[in-house]
């Protein structure tokens, strides 16, 4: 975010208008109060309450770094943001949660947990101690028996925000009413994976696998006779997997006396592992895939956008001192500047103002010759 205000700015206004110098944190949060207001556009909400335009519920974090709002780019009033240190489950979020369902019409939540969370492996044991030392409270003055109740620590990222989506979707309070969402902020590269997916590529590969093993065999009996088990043990490489297919053919050949087939039980499924944070890790590449994907749907409108007859770039040439050859090169900034998205200047029609000549009649004016008379001083001395 760009403040509209300066440091140097903030001083001046708040010194302006409070008397305040050096302004404090709040006078300068007040500073930037003003100019918000002054761009703020007018709403025409007439709602009784403030729903959210597009019925969701971001919950996560109270750390400073993850604002959801900047993440999904969303615009005011499209969703509502919950938080608390660590994506706990509280009371007071399944409070505001019952609202934001019940009262405000939300149908979509999505559980945003992050890297590099301070609640991760946190210490609960060794806080409580110094909260009790510091002012005698403790987890229990709070009604938890341990601080672990109370703090909510946790020892992976990933596992701690699927936990709180499973919590949420199954409460009877929200079933049938609401989809979830888990996903992983990495704060190092700004990507948000979906948990539900990279948990459910796992599962696939399991079933198959089960589905396979689950296939009856047709098993040979002994005393078949080597020519006839000879061509029942072709049939079973030819058309693995398909077992029916072989019954008929043994059927056909008045063969059945000699197989038999076995249902074997399908092997027991060990539970999915919960995707952590590492296993997130690994699907960066997948996320830059996507982002190259991204960039190249947005080329075609980059290009339509580019300015009609832009001048050429800048170039220079630069002589091999090795072999002599000359090479062309483009100027970065010149290169930057061609391919920069800048919408083309409205044409101006400035109208011309043609002035008609008007002829001036021409006036001969009369000339007056002023006769200047000075006193003549001898004729003054003879009337004497």
């Amino acid at each position: 975010m760009v403040f509209p205000l300066d440091e140097t700015e903030e001083q001046a206004l708040v010194q302006t208008l409070w008397g305040h110098l050096p302004p404090t944190l709040f006078t300068r949060l007040r500073a930037r109060n003003l100019f918000y207001v002054m761009q703020r556009p007018k709403s025409n909400n007439t709602q009784e309450f403030n729903e959210p335009t597009e019925k969701l519920v971001i919950i996560t974090c109270m750390d400073c770094q993850i604002d959801p709002v900047d993440i999904f780019q969303l615009h005011p009033g499209e969703a509502l943001i919950l938080r608390n240190g660590g994506n706990a489950s509280t009371p007071d979020l399944m409070r505001s949660l019952i609202v934001a369902v019940h009262i405000l019409g939300v149908s979509n939540i999505i559980v945003l947990g992050h890297t590099n969370c301070t609640f991760e492996n946190l210490d609960a044991g060794k806080l409580d101690q110094y909260t009790q030392k510091l002012a005698k409270v403790n987890a229990q003055s709070y009604g938890f028996p341990d601080p672990d109740a109370f703090y909510r620590p946790f020892d992976d990222a990933g596992q701690s925000t699927r936990q709180l989506a499973e919590i949420i979707k199954t409460n009877p309070l929200f079933q049938g009413k609401i989809k979830v969402m888990a996903a992983l902020f990495d704060d190092a590269t700004g990507f948000v994976y979906d948990l539900e997916t990279l948990q459910g590529e796992q599962p696939l590969g399991n079933k198959a696998e089960a589905e396979e093993s689950a296939e009856p065999q047709i098993v040979i009996k002994p005393g078949t006779p080597p020519q006839v088990k000879q061509e029942i043990q072709k049939l079973i490489e030819k058309y693995p997997g398909k077992t029916d297919f072989i019954i008929k053919v043994m059927h056909k050949w008045q063969w059945d006396k000699y197989v038999h087939v076995e249902e074997v039980a399908p092997a027991p499924q060990e539970p999915t592992p919960e995707p952590t944070a590492d296993e997130v890790k690994r699907a960066e590449p997948i996320k830059f895939a996507e982002l190259d994907t991204f960039r190249a749907f947005l080329a075609p409108k980059s290009q339509s956008n580019t300015i009609p007859n832009s001048p050429a770039p800048e170039t220079s040439l630069r002589i091999s001192t090795k072999t002599g050859t000359t090479k062309k090169t483009e100027s970065p900034a010149t290169h930057r500047l061609s391919q920069a998205i800048v919408r083309p200047f409205p044409k101006l029609v400035i109208p011309k103002i043609v002035i008609p000549k008007i002829p001036v009649p021409r006036v001969r004016i009369p000339r007056f010759h002023m006769v200047l008379e000075y006193p003549d001083e001898n004729a003054d001395k003879e009337e004497q």
